[in-house]
């Protein structure tokens, strides 16, 4: 959060403003870390379960101004990760016993399931 303390003297003041675009942009960057670790970790939660190998490939990056959730396609799961996203299928028991949030649409429910944190966390940025 970005605090002004009024008492100080106009030459502050003018830094200050001038530094603005730069402190909102780190406290943004620090916000979408916040989004990727909370999405990151629902997506794993939400992950089909077999060997483990498709939560341990579930990632977040933050880049200028966006947060993407991610298995990379040189990963352990990225071969098959996509069709467990989007493909329907038979859950197989390790799925099954992990919960009943785990399965198809891991990533997207994590993102969809957290909608008003992630505009919580990103309205945060000046108070």
């Amino acid at each position: 959060m970005i605090q002004l303390n009024v008492k100080s003297n106009v030459i502050e003041v003018l830094n200050f403003i001038k530094s603005i675009p730069s402190l909102i942009h780190t406290q943004q960057q620090k916000n979408l870390t916040k989004d990727g670790i909370i999405a990151q970790r629902e997506a794993r939660k939400n992950a089909p379960y077999e060997e483990g190998d498709l939560e341990r490939s579930i990632n977040y990056e933050v880049g200028n101004g966006f947060v993407k959730i991610f298995v990379a396609k040189n990963s352990r799961a990225g071969a098959y990760a996509a069709r467990m996203e989007y493909d329907k299928y038979n859950e197989g028991k390790g799925t099954k016993m992990k919960s009943s949030r785990a399965g198809r649409l891991y990533i997207q429910r994590a993102i969809n399931d957290n909608m008003s944190k992630f505009k919580k966390i990103m309205g945060n940025i000046i108070k």
